[in-house]
Order: structure tokens, then sequence, then C-alpha cells
């Protein structure tokens, strides 16, 4: 296939390079479509169910709220994990699906559960709903609303920010919410004055329903006014503060009692949850946007910078909204780190070729396949919904990507070396065109072999799961789509700019540190061999070292990708209030504006209005937005280390009343939805009681704050949370006549306040809340003064009627998987994560003793780092497996195959010893480079086994096939690793952002190389001379198990030489090698001729095992022979033989015997029963011996049919394979006769060029005879293409693997001899006999009719009566009674009624009697047809053997003698020379006819065809 695709690319020069345009086109179209974002997506599926109640406590919340939506989810499908938060006032629920769940339908059948238990909830509660519909990457803008000109309260900055700036936002494409905090939420309130309350006798209740009723519209259907129709409706909205003032709650003697009159109409904030400050300057409005799972980061925040310049223009004067957090600041530099590496290694990658190969030409051929595959990569991402990020682009090592092009092109210089070195001259450019098609196939196995161990090795990273999986899945996926671009692009692409843009005519240099290598290499590695056991043993010692030291290494999950900003999370005492919050945090906001690397610090305390990050006001999240960092200061002449700086600003808040941790915000906002917690590592404490948790989780806090690397240890508050409780007398209650859910409105409208409704200003609307003035309820004393109505009029302090304490209690409850925990969380830094938590686990196991149903369990990166660990447990095993079965597949050898599997060892010293060097812990990046550098070493082995074989295969003896082999690889051995190692070479001294991330990947390719490659130059030789490969390689290798030694062989042959034959020639042998030298042809009519009795005397040949082919030649007869014995229909002929043979022994089996048990108990007359009767037998029924002879009869004829019909299918295979054959000889005939025609036009152009130099003739002679010869190859390559497809199909028939050479040629007697006289035939009736007896078709109608009259006669016996025969022994209380028997006969009387069945058997002898006929006479029409054809065929055949050919021949001579004497013209001699070729292409056509008919009349009429 191969060999067509490059043929194909180098005659459609064009089409190639226009198809690579399109591909330029189409790459760079998908590049733009693709998603883009600094790192890929790793937040499990989840949705989030939020739950707002107000009344509650934390423990209310779990109790009420979060257990029972708990509970009516767990039953989900595909539920991977449930866990819960709740909090005052709010439960926030975190469902976990399996990846390949839909995020929307696993949103609908939550919706589906919730809409169940709805009821279930307490009052108060509000509906759950689903958070939104984004992820860990989804915060990706943040801004402030900023009033320059100080004329905006904050509560009017938020009303803009919620009813101007969020709505424009919320319509842009990709945003999934727009939250917002800060300033004050806009309230219509009535706050209350109790003393007017009390003296216009009013109730708060009263108030609350005036309130509620003060505001509305109503409509009244319509009326009609003449040919008008009116719509009546009422308009009683609220419009100010003065309507609210002048509704009536009451009236009082005639008089009534306004809202004003008993209560302030103000506006006010609502209760807030949270707060933001800024540079601590003091509070600011701030909005974010969460982008919608799976949009394009890059796209949505250019759409939202968009929208804001629009809203910009439309905010009052002096607003501004001032962006404070970008995504697109990291992902741009991130994919400029992406982008620089990327660009850094091309180019190191094209300086080495241009070392190496010393061609700027071959060069820039190679360096235009980068962008090229990257073309290809691209597209394959955009088709597989790819995003541009870090791991999807950050892997791929262009050395990889040109090594199968190197190949190629390194090949075809040689080739073009090797012309020169033997004075080839100056080739044309159809003939340069043929050395590139050679030299491109010649290593084709190796270049493309050498993709795909790089393919296959990165096949398992597309098995793992989980966080690892969505990281390193995609760069696996577009590693393998710019490795498959490559591989098209070798076989197209290269082999098209190779012969468009290399000149042959200059020489070829090599390149001199190659040479200098060959100089130095061959002495060491002669010397190496001879100190075997110090090399071999050293290499062990290394292996054994790297493995020993490999635990030292240390583990983390992956490297911290460095975000650029900071985010900082202050924790204060649970009890600590709002506005303390804010004072502590403009604090910390203060000392760290005083680092001038800061641009800005924005904090949030608390929670948004929409909570998927429920915190309390004791918690706050500050953005710490750093400057570029060129433009940070010199600290003692340095520039200060992201570390540096952050050590410095911790040390800068440690006096801060408060704990101040450090992380980043991507980070932390992804562990938060992944783990439910912030922190590298978190412990939890999964129990019961608060009682038991929460000392355990303190001692627990003290073991990791001990533990040396760990920093942000933060502890769940669990306790401290002071609350003001009221708990109702009901003693009392029930005196004064009131209810517990009475009491609560009071308290809940009084102290917190309860909405009525809504007033409207234009499309905004805003709560209308009723409470009690602010100084009636401030503190706990004023809560108890709070006077409350009883039903007779009397007011009672609320003390007198309610217990009020100030109680503490949880400030959160967390749950996963139905169990209370308490966790313990930490960063880590300065030490590897494994180390760290190892400690950790040593001394709780050793120092906490839990009781018991408690549980420790560690989660966070640690949780990742085993899941993944666990997985690359079985991932790299895989890996390894697939190189041991390529490897075992390629050679056919385990000793070939362990001997190259020495390069995985070898590598795996460097890779260690380099992590080392640079102080890097195992992670899964190095994990996975480990992978991708096994497939490298492989290969390089791979390569120089390949190379040793083959000068074992010369002859050499071991020890110097070993030198030769070795010093022949080492240019491909040394080019291939200083490719890859140089392609990741960027990766490993990259300082950007993301660089951390690939550096551990490219410390391990670059360091495994090192190691591997000179341990394979050394050892794996030694190792090769010492051992052996334990079998004997083929001199010259044959068949298709040879194709690698055959690639290797021929990338260093020299046998190229100028005249070979164009591109479009093809492989007439079908052995593979299209351009190889031809096998001498026979000529027609020379040698043996293939007589008659050939094609008469094949005979038949009954093989049980598939015969080998003649080594001197195949002749007709054992060709037939080894087609029979190789037809997969001839084997399924026999099958259904032996299927019959079975069924003729199964006829005359008798029906199965029954065995019967019967209880019986006889009545009595009193209306019992008396004893009990039982009885054991066994019963029998069987046929008349008619039935089953003629069962027997039917099934011998079945029998005897398969045994005629695997007969009739053994005539068409030999009749296939006898006219293959004769294809095969007839198109090496027209193929000899299209050289002889070639050689004759040859002739003439040589002399008419010899006459236009003699001036003898003008140009005009010379150019028709080029013409000429140009038809002439033609032909020849038309013949040549036949030639291959015959014997493609021969080779195909007899299933052979090996070239096919035939022993018989042309027939040169008369085909037509021995045919008989069918009219006599005929006339006799023996013509029918002699058709039936010769050919099995007809004996297989015969035996059809056989068949049909033997059913026939089964079907007749189904009248036949049956019979059965019955024994039993009855027994009666246990003691032996009777023994009996029964005799029966059963009479089919309805089938002797009715006759059809009968008529249908008789009418299918007839209908096989009918069918046995038309084919007989199908035949006879058939022979006649062909043996009229043949008879005329003959006569063509003599005809053109004594005149027309002779003539031709003659007439050509005396054109030439006559042209030579002056008496004829050129033009006369081409007429004749065309003549003759066009007479003997002729006359070999008709006998190929006549060969074929002869060939199916012998099919037809000779029985042992």
């Amino acid at each position: 296939m191969f060999d067509r695709i490059v043929a194909f690319s180098l005659r459609q020069r064009v089409l190639v390079l226009f198809a690579t345009v399109g591909l330029v086109a189409a790459g760079l179209y998908a590049a733009t479509q693709l998603p883009v974002d600094a790192v890929p997506d790793v937040t499990n599926n989840q949705v989030q169910v939020l739950t707002q109640a107000p009344a509650l406590s934390p423990l209310e919340v779990e109790r009420f709220v979060s257990v029972p939506v708990e509970l009516a989810l767990k039953s989900l499908p595909d539920l991977v994990e449930l866990r819960s938060l709740s909090r005052q006032g709010i439960s926030v629920i975190t469902v976990v699906f399996e990846d390949g769940v839909d995020t929307y339908f696993a949103r609908q059948l939550i919706l589906e559960q919730l809409r169940g238990i709805e009821d279930e909830l307490p009052p108060g509660a509000e509906t759950p709903e689903l958070g939104p519909v984004s992820t860990g990457l989804g915060e990706v803008f943040r801004y402030t609303l900023r009033d320059t000109t100080g004329r905006y309260s904050p509560m009017e900055l938020r009303t803009i920010q919620d009813w101007i700036v969020r709505r424009q936002l919320l319509g842009v494409p990709g945003l999934a919410e727009v939250n917002s905090i800060g300033g004050y939420l806009k309230q219509y309130q009535v706050l209350v004055d109790p003393d007017r309350l009390a003296g216009y006798g009013l109730t708060l209740r009263e108030v609350f329903d005036a309130t509620a009723e003060a505001s509305g519209n109503a409509g009244a259907a319509t009326i009609e006014t003449g040919p008008e129709q009116l719509a009546v409706r009422t308009d009683g909205l609220v419009q100010s503060m003065d309507d609210l003032r002048q509704s009536v709650v009451a009236t009082r003697g005639g008089t009534p009692v306004t809202l004003g009159d008993v209560a302030e109409i103000t506006l006010g904030p609502a209760v807030r949850f949270g707060a933001a400050t800024q540079d601590g300057e003091g509070e600011v409005v701030t909005g974010f946007a969460l982008q919608l799972k799976g949009a394009n980061a890059r796209v949505v925040v250019s759409a939202v910078k968009d929208r804001i310049e629009e809203i910009q223009r439309a905010l009052p004067e002096g607003v501004e909204i001032v962006p404070y957090y970008d995504r697109t600041a990291l992902v741009d530099r991130t994919i400029a780190t992406v982008g620089k590496h990327l660009a850094e290694g091309a180019l190191l990658v094209i300086v080495v070729l241009l070392i190496l190969l010393v061609n700027l030409r071959a060069g820039l051929v190679l360096a235009s396949v980068i962008p090229l595959a990257m073309m290809v990569a691209f597209i394959g991402m955009w088709l597989t919904g790819q995003s541009a990020n870090l791991m999807s682009l950050g892997a791929i090592d262009f050395g990889l990507v040109v090594d199968g092009s190197l190949i190629i092109v390194e090949n075809i210089l040689r080739r073009i070396g090797v012309m020169q070195k033997d004075g080839g001259g100056r080739l044309s450019k159809e003939a340069f065109r043929d050395l590139v098609y050679e030299g491109t196939l010649e290593v084709r196995k190796v270049a493309q072999f050498g993709e795909v161990i790089i393919l296959v090795v990165y096949l398992p990273i597309l098995f793992l799961r989980g966080i690892e999986g969505k990281l390193f899945a995609p760069m696996a996926m577009t590693v393998s789509f710019a490795l498959l671009g490559a591989v098209i692009l070798s076989i197209t692409y290269v082999p098209v700019m190779c012969s468009l843009v290399f000149d042959p005519s200059k020489p070829v240099k090599h390149s001199p540190i190659i040479e200098w290598l060959h100089k130095i290499y061959r002495p060491l590695l002669d010397r190496a061999i001879g100190m075997r056991a110090v090399v071999v043993g050293g290499a062990a010692v290394l292996f054994a070292v790297a493995v020993a030291s490999f635990g030292g290494l240390g583990a983390e999950f992956v490297p911290r990708l460095d975000e650029g900003d900071i985010a900082v999370q202050i924790i204060r005492l649970p009890s600590v209030s709002l506005t303390e919050s804010v004072e502590i945090a403009g604090d910390v906001e203060q000392r760290l504006m005083a680092f001038d690397e800061v641009e800005t610090v924005v904090g949030n305390t608390g929670r948004a209005e929409i909570s998927t990050d429920p915190m309390g006001v004791e918690i706050t999240d500050s953005y710490v937005i750093l400057k570029p960092k060129d433009e940070w200061p010199e600290v003692d002449g340095d520039r200060r280390t992201k570390p540096e700086l952050v050590a410095a600003m911790q040390e800068a808040v440690e006096d801060v009343p408060a704990g101040v941790q450090f992380y980043q915000p991507i980070e932390m906002r992804t562990n938060e939805l992944i783990a439910g917690a912030r922190g590298d590592v978190v412990v939890k404490l999964f129990g019961e009681s608060y009682d038991e948790l929460t000392p355990l989780a303190e001692q627990v806090q003290r073991i990791v704050q001990e533990t040396p690397g760990a920093s942000s240890v933060s502890m769940d508050q669990t306790t401290g949370s002071p609350q003001l409780v009221i708990r109702p007398d009901r003693a009392a209650l029930a005196r004064y006549g009131l209810t517990v859910d009475a009491l609560n409105q009071i308290v809940q409208t009084a102290v917190g306040g309860s909405v009525a409704g809504e007033v409207y200003e234009g499309e905004r609307r805003f709560d209308l809340v009723v409470r009690f003035a602010e100084g009636t309820r401030s503190s706990p004393a004023a809560v108890e003064a709070l006077p409350v109505v009883t039903p007779t009029g009397a007011r009672v302090p609320l003390s007198a009627l309610a217990s009020v304490t100030v109680d503490s209690g949880p400030v959160s409850v967390s749950r996963e998987e139905g169990s209370r925990f308490v966790s313990v969380q930490s960063n880590v830094t300065g030490r590897d994560l494994a180390s760290f938590v190892e400690d950790v686990q040593t001394r709780i196991r050793s120092e906490v003793a839990l009781p018991p149903g408690y549980r420790v369990d560690y989660g966070g990166q640690f949780e990742n780092l085993e899941a993944a660990t666990a997985r690359l447990a079985l991932v790299v095993p895989l890996a390894l497996v697939l190189i041991f079965v390529l490897l075992f597949q390629t050679f056919g050898s385990m000793r070939l195959a362990a001997i190259i599997y020495l390069c995985v060892p070898m590598s795996i010293v460097g890779g260690v010893a380099m992590l080392y060097a640079l102080g890097l812990p195992f992670s899964i990046s190095a994990g996975v480079g480990f992978i991708a550098l096994f497939g490298i070493a492989v290969l390089n082995g791979l390569v120089m086994v390949g190379a040793i074989r083959k000068f074992e295969g010369h002859g050499l003896p071991l020890r110097e096939a070993v030198l030769a082999g070795a010093d022949e690889r080492l240019r491909a051995v040394v080019t291939t690793a200083t490719l890859a190692g140089i392609g990741f070479m960027p990766m490993l001294l990259g300082s950007g952002a993301g660089s951390e991330v690939q550096r551990p990947l490219a410390a391990v390719v670059i360091g495994g190389l090192l190691t591997s490659t000179v341990l394979t130059l050394f050892v794996l030789p030694t190792v090769y001379a010492w051992i052996g490969s334990g079998q004997a390689p083929d001199p010259l290798p044959q068949g298709e198990g040879a194709d690698l030694d055959r690639q290797l062989d021929a990338e260093v042959a020299s046998d190229w030489a100028p005249t070979a034959p164009a591109v479009r020639r093809a492989d007439p042998h079908g052995d593979g090698d299209a351009l190889g030298d031809p096998a001498p042809r026979r000529r027609p009519g020379l040698g043996p001729a293939l007589a008659i009795v050939l094609l008469l005397g094949a005979g038949t040949a009954q093989a049980q095992d598939i015969p080998r082919l003649p080594t001197g030649g195949l002749t007709l007869a054992e060709a037939l022979d080894q087609a029979e014995a190789v037809a997969p229909e001839l084997q399924i002929g026999t099958a259904a033989i032996a299927r019959e043979a079975a069924r003729r022994e199964s006829a005359g089996i008798l029906p199965a015997t029954e065995f019967f048990l019967g209880v019986d108990r006889v009545p009595t007359l009193d209306g019992g029963f008396g004893g009990t009767e039982t009885s054991v037998g066994a019963a029998q029924s069987f046929r008349l011996p008619a039935y089953y002879q003629a069962q027997r009869g039917a099934a011998d004829a079945l029998l005897q049919q398969s045994e005629v019909e695997r007969d009739a299918l053994r005539r068409g295979v030999r009749l296939r394979a006898a006219l293959a054959y004769v294809e095969v000889v007839f198109a090496d005939a027209r193929l000899a006769l299209a050289d002889s025609s070639v050689a004759v036009a040859q002739g003439f152009a040589h002399a008419s060029n010899r006459r236009f130099e003699l001036e003898a003739t003008g140009a005009l002679e010379p150019l028709q005879a080029e013409v000429a010869l140009a038809q002439a190859e033609r032909a020849r390559a038309q013949a040549a293409g036949q030639a291959q497809s015959a014997r493609s199909v021969l080779r195909t028939l007899l299933a052979a693997r090996d070239p096919v050479e035939l022993a018989d040629t042309l027939p040169d007697g008369p085909l037509d001899a021995g045919l008989p006289d069918l009219d006599r035939l005929a006339a006799t009736g023996a013509l029918d006999s002699l058709l039936a007896r010769a050919n099995p078709r007809i004996a297989a109608a015969e035996s059809a009719i056989g068949v049909a009259q033997a059913e026939a006669r089964a079907v007749r016996t189904e009248r036949l009566p049956s019979f059965g025969a019955e024994a039993a022994l009855q027994t009666e209380g246990g003691a032996v009674g009777f023994l009996g028997g029964r005799v029966g006969v059963s009479v089919p009387l309805a089938r002797r009624a009715n006759d059809a069945p009968d008529r249908a058997a008789a009418a299918a002898v007839e209908v096989a009697r009918f069918e046995r006929d038309r084919l007989l006479v199908g035949l006879a029409v058939d022979l006649r047809t062909r043996v009229a054809r043949l008879r005329a065929d003959a006569e063509q055949v003599r005809l053109y053997d004594e005149r027309l050919v002779p003539q031709a021949e003659r007439a050509y001579a005396i054109s030439i003698r006559l042209r030579r004497e002056g008496a004829a013209t050129y033009l006369e001699v081409l007429q004749a020379q065309t003549a003759l070729l066009q007479t003997r292409a002729d006359a070999l056509d008709v006998r190929l006819d006549a060969a074929r008919l002869r060939t199916e009349i012998d099919a037809l009429l000779d029985p042992s065809f």
C-alpha cells in the first residue's frame, strides 16, 4: 500500500502540494476553533445542590435539609461521591458522577429526585436549587465597581452592579453565572416602633399583613362601551415610600392608623452574609463571572471584555468597571511558554539536523514537516474536542516528529552519493524521481516502525482515569495525532519535496561529527566486548542502584503550576462579626500592598448571593494580583522569586489575629470542588459525635503542624460559633394561649425581618421587609424585652415566654458518604508529598487512639497521587508488555526481544539520575516521561539488533557482525537520541508559566536518553556478542516476516543504478520488491512448450497438509494440488460430510425412555382416605422398521450429496487455479514481448540519433523515434502491472507467502487438437453421458434427485403406526403389590387422511429432475460455445504463426534495409515497426484466449481434472 502511495505522490506532485496547502488552511482553521486554557479542566463531573434555610443553625440544616436531600440522591445511577456542607442558613450538597455522564442529564436526574422531597423540608427552607454549570476553572474574570466622584453610596453601587452590569453580562455566550458580593443589597424596610405599636393597640402581625396588602394589581375582565372593549384592571403597586406611609393598618376610634404612624419607612440594607474589600482602603462592590463548563476561556473572557466596554458607556458618570483578575493573563502566559518551548525545540531540532546532515535543503524539508505535523495535530484535537493547553501541547517533541522523515531523507541523500560515486552522471527528472521512490521505499518500514513504537507506548496513557487521565490523556492524543501526521507526510510530502528541491548533481557532504564518532566508536566497542563481565556487570550495578534509590526520590501528584497570582485565605474565630472580619481583612491587605511586587489585593469575606462556596463571615478569600515579573523591584541586588515573596508575606502577617494561609486561585478552587478542601493534604476523621471528633482533630492538627514541610495548617472549626438561642417555655405559652409557631413568627419578623412583598422601580424590584427598629433588637437584652401580644391583647416581654441564652455550636457540619467528618488540611513546601504523608500516617497510627466506629482517611492531592500511582502500576506494565509483543512479533525470538528489552532498564538509570540531579520528586509527569522514554530507547535497540542480524545473514562471524552492525547503526542511534533529547531541552530549561509541569517529563526523557544511548551502544552489542540471537538468521530475507531485516539491509545497500525503471513500473513477481531488478523472462517460443497433456493430465490429488511450493519452479499440476490443499471452501465441504455422516448414525435412535413414579390414595366411605398406592415403572415408544429404514435412506442420500458437492467445489477450485496459472504464463510472455518491443524501439532510436549526429537526417526523425520508444516503454509498464496483478491472484489462491516461480511456459502446439466431435456425440446420445460422467455438478444434481426421493419415502412412513410399551411395579402400604404392563398402538389417522405431504415430496422429486435436465442443457450449450470459439481462435493462431507475424517481421527488416540504402523514409520504418509490435501483441492475445477456452473445456470434459 505504501509503495503505491509514494508512487502516486511522485506522479501527482502538484496535487500533493495543493493538498499540503489545504492541510495548512484546515490546520489553521482548526487552531482558531480550539478552546484555549492554561491547563486541562480536571474538575470531576459534579452538580451542587444549594438550599437556603435562613432560620436554621448548622445542626438543624444538617438534620432537616442535608440528610433528607442526601437520602433522596443516594440512589442516582453512576453516582461516585456524595458529600455535604451544612452552615448557618445554607446546605450545599456536592453530587459527583462518573465522567461519562452528561452534565445536563445528571442535573435532570437530581431535579426529579428533589421534586419528591420538597414537602419534607422544614418551613422557611427555600426550594433546593442547582449550582451553576461551571467547574474549578470557571472563575475567569473578576472586577470591582468604583465610584470616582464620591456621589454613590455602597448600596447604590451594588444596585448598579445587580441591575445594570450583571444583567447585561449574563447574555455573554459561554457564561454560566455572574455573582455579586460587597456593598449593600437594597431593601424597602418597614421598621416598626414597638412603643407606637402598643399605643395603637396593634400587633406585629397586623402590621405585616397591612404591608403585604399595601401593594398589588388586579384584573377585572372587560366591559363593552359601544363598539369598543375596555380591559378593567387596578394599578395599586407601591410607587414610593409615601405610598407605604399612607397605607392603612387599622382604624382606631374612626381614625385610620397608617404604616407611617407605627413604623419608619426607609431604604436599608439586607442582612449581609459577606463583604468585599480592596487594598485596605475599605469596602467595594465586586463581581465575578463563572464560565460555562467546556467553554473556551479565551473566547469567553474576550466577549466579557467587549460587553464591559459597552456597559461602561451606559453607566452613570463617575462609575467605572475595573478588572482585577483576568484568566486570559494566565492562559496567555502559559500558551506563550508552550509556544516558546515548541519554537525553541523546533529551532534546536533544525540546527541539529543541519549539523548532522550538512545539507541546507534537506534541513529545510525536514523543518517544514514540523509545522505540517502540528496542523494535523490541530485538526485531530479539534475533531476530538480537545483544548489547547499546557498539557495537550507541552509534550510534543519535534525530534520524534521528524525522526521518520529524517530516515527517508538521509537514505535519499545516501543513494545520491552512491550514484555519484559510481559515476552515474546527470539524471533526468524522471530518473531522479525513481531514485527518490526507491530511497523512500527502502527504509519506509524502519521509519514507520519507529513512529509506531512511540504511538504504542502512548496508548496506555489513554487508559488513565480520574484527574491524571484528564491531565495526560490529551497529551497522549495530541502526540499521537502529530506522529500520525508525520507518518503520512513522510510518504507523501517528503518524497515530493525531495524530488523538487534536491539537486542530484551536487556532491553529498557528510557530517564531520558522525565521521569522528565512527573513528572512535568501533575500537571502544571492540574493547568493551572483550571486557563483557565488567561492562554487563557495571550496567547491572547501575540499574540496581537506580531501583534502590528510586524510593528516595519521594513522590507528588503533579508539580504545582505557577499561576502567577496568589490566593490568601484569612481564617478567624467563628464568633467574629462581619465588621471585625472586614477590619482584619483590610489590615492584611494593607500589609500585602506594602510589597512593591503587588498590584492590587481584593478580598471576599463570607459568601456571595449564589453560594457555590458557602464561606462564613470568619473566612476571607483574597486575590493578590502581582505585577509582571520584569516590574518587580530588586532586593539586595536581585529580584525575589515567588516562593521568597510568599515567605516574606507570611512573615509580614504573622501577628495578625487570624490564620493567614497562601494558595493559588485556580488550585484552591479546584481542590475545594474536587475534594471539598483546599490543602495539598487533607486528613479526614470520620465519626458520629463532635465531642469525640474535635479533640481527635486537634491532636491530628498538632501532629501535622510538627511534621517538617507543613504550611498553612488548618482544622475545620467545629465549635465556637455563638448563638442567641430562644427556647420557648411551653407552660408559659399555654398560660397565655400562644403556640410555638406563633412565637417563632414573631421572633423571626421582629429580629430577622420577613419579606412582605416587592417594590418595583421600573424593571428593578426590591424586597419589602417588615422588622423592628434597630434599637429594639440590637442586643440580647433588647431581644428579651421584645413585646409579644397575646390573644387576649395583653403584652408580655419575650423573656416571660421563653429563655434567651447565648450558646456555642458548630460552625459547620461536613458529611461524606453519609458520615460526619472533621478535616485537617495542610500545604506541603520544601519536600515531597508522599514522604510527608508517610510521616503523618506513622505518627497518627502510633499516637492517636480512635474509638470504635471512627476512622481516618487521607485526601487532597495525596488521594489523587494514590489513585494515579495505582493506575500507573497497571499502565506502565501494559506499555512494557506492548513493547515486548511488538519486538517478539518483529523477530519471532524471545531471546532477541529480551536483548532489545535491555534498553528499558538502561533508560531507567538515566531518568532516575536526572530526577536526583535536579532535586525533583517522582510525579505523574515523570511517570508519563518514563513511558515515552521506553519507546524511544527500545527503538534504538531495535535498529541496532536489526543491523547486527543483517550482517550475520551475510555470513560474518558473530563478533564481526556485532562490530559491523553496531558501527553502521551508530549514526541512527545518535541521531534519534539527539533529536529526541534536543526536542525536550526547552521544557527542561524553561522558566515560564507552566514549565514546572513539563520539567519532570523532560528530565526523565533527556536523562534516560543519555544513559540509554551510551549503554545501547556498548552494553547491548556486548550482550548480543555474548549470548547471540539463539536462531540462525536467513542469509537472504524472504517473505513478509523478514520485511524489517530487508529494509535495514536496503538502508545501507549500494546497489542503485542510474538505469533503474521508472516510478510507474510495477512488480511483476508480486514479492513486494516493486522496483527490484526483474527476474529473467522467457521470450515467446523459447523453452519447453506447455503441451496440451499438461492441461488435460493434471490429475487429482488428495492432500491433508499444505505442501511446500517447489523450489525449482511450480508446474501446473503442482499448482492445482496446492490450491486444492489450501482452499477454505473444501474445508467447509469436508465439515459438511462429517456432519451428514454423524446425522446418518443418529437416524435409528429410539425416542426417549420415560421413567415415572405415581402415588394414589384411595377414598373411603366415611369421607377419609385409605392406604397409599405407589407405582414405579418405565415406558418406551418406537416405530416400525420401515420408518427407520426410510430415515437412514434419507441420511445416506444427504451424505452422498455432500460428498458430490465437495467434488464440485474441488473442480471449481482447480479450474480457478488453472486459469490463474495460464494468466501468469501469458502475463510473463506479454512482459517479455514488451521488453523485446522496447529493445526494437531503442535500436531504431539509437540509429536515428546517430544519423542525426552525422547530419544524415533532420531533427524530426530522432524525435519521432523517441516518441515510439516512450510508447513502447509505456506498454511495458502496463504489461508489468498486469503481470504483478496476475501473480498476486495466483499467490492468493495458493496461499503462498513466498514469490511464485513457474516451471511451465507458453504452449506452442495446436490448442484445438483432440477436441471431440460434438455433433456426432449428440446424435448418439453420448454427449449427455460424457458431461454427466465428467462434471461433478451433474452428479450433484443427480444426488439432489436421490435426496428428494429418499425424503419422499420418509414422508410416506409417517402414515405408519407407532407402538408403545410400559411396565410398572405397584405397592400398597409399603408392601410389594403387583407387577403390571401395557402395550399400545398410535395410529396417525389425520395424517393418513391428508396426502398433501406426499404430494409435496413427489413434487420436490420432479423439481430436482427438472433442475438436473436444465443444468445438463446449460452445460451442453456452454461446451458448444467454447468449442466453437476455440476452433476460431486456433485458426487465428495458425494464421498469425504462419503468415501475419513472419510477414510483419520481413516487412520491418526490409524497411530497415531500405532506410540504410536511402530508399525508404523514417516514417515508413516507424509504420513497419508499429505493425510488427502490434501483430506480435495481437498474436499473443489470441493465443491467451485460446488457452483460457481450452482450460475451461477440459474442466467440462475431463473427469480427472
